[in-house]
């Protein structure tokens, strides 16, 4: 009897192994390639050392900020920062365009599709993907909210958190919980990022914006 659970469950074992070997072909043999509409906007050195000295002055703040006008960072300045003074990143895209409009947040980039696979077993699968198709580099369109808000109730930790309404993979569009899960631990890295407690809002505007401070 228990040999027989045992081969059962090697049975479903495999098949999970195999139905997920078959997804994956899929996933990387349909249009997840083509190039969708990219505007990359200018950059410049010195938008980006505006904006860096911007958000050095907002992680300066402890507490309370003695600023009463709000913190306005452009869309031209935010590229240049990401452009010029970014950090290696958890996903690293090549370009990285960040666009604003009213209310939502919009990110493009480039990078292969093993970049996006990191929870477990998908992560375990590529071997088994064909390397061409998993190293080839594919447009990333992701499109979301931000909100500030304390990490837990009561909580004097301030996070700002991401909530991702729309995902596409080239010109393919794929349910944002897709990417979250395979992205595993790195997507809640990415989406609650820990801010100063002097940041009271974060408002997004065509082309800019708004951080306001308490």
């Amino acid at each position: 009897m228990r040999v027989g659970c045992l081969g059962c469950f090697g049975l479903i074992a495999i098949l999970t192994l195999i139905g997920a070997t078959v997804a994956g072909y899929a996933f990387v043999s349909g249009n997840v390639f083509d190039v969708p509409d990219v505007k990359a906007p200018p950059v410049s050195r010195a938008d980006g050392f505006a904006a860096q000295q911007k958000l050095f002055e907002i992680a300066r703040q402890a507490g309370r900020s003695p600023r009463q006008e709000p913190i306005v960072l452009t869309e031209r300045e935010m590229n240049s920062f990401l452009a010029f003074h970014l950090a290696e990143p958890r996903i690293p895209l090549d370009p990285v365009i960040l666009r604003f409009t009213r209310g939502y947040f919009e990110i493009q980039g480039r990078t292969p599709i093993r970049n996006l696979v990191q929870s477990t077993p998908f992560a375990q699968l590529l071997p088994y993907l064909p390397t061409a198709k998993i190293d080839t580099p594919v447009w990333v369109t992701v499109r979301g909210t931000a909100a500030v808000e304390p990490v837990s109730p009561g909580s004097q930790r301030i996070v700002a958190r991401l909530k991702l309404t729309e995902f596409q993979l080239g010109k393919q569009a794929l349910a944002p919980a897709l990417l979250t899960f395979l992205l595993g631990d790195t997507a809640s890295r990415l989406t609650e990022i820990s801010v100063p407690s002097s940041i009271d809002s974060i408002q997004i505007e065509d082309g800019r914006v708004i951080i306001r401070t308490r």
